[in-house]
């Protein structure tokens, strides 16, 4: 089941996936939807959790809150989404 992840921290966040591809998080931003193997067992993400700058959501209920991401892009802050990076 595809999953979001959104920062839910002031500051950008860099979340690294159990493939290798990392995630470049603004403030107050999610992901496209990504595979929820890319989540599960993550050291690196189940901390980012416990400190709460991470939150992961099912794709549909991100779908949901996708409204409020269509009304701030409409005021010009952007689509949301953020963009993926290979580990190199």
């Amino acid at each position: 089941m595809p999953v979001v992840i959104s920062n839910l921290s002031s500051a950008p966040l860099l979340v690294s996936l159990n493939s290798g591809v990392s995630l470049r998080l603004s403030p107050g931003k999610a992901s496209d939807a990504v595979p929820d193997i890319e989540v599960k067992n993550n050291p690196k993400i189940d901390k980012l959790l416990s400190q709460r700058a991470i939150s992961i959501a099912s794709e549909s209920e991100a779908k949901r809150a996708e409204g409020d991401v269509a009304e701030a892009a409409a005021e010009g802050e952007g689509d949301g989404r953020s963009r993926t990076r290979k580990k190199g």
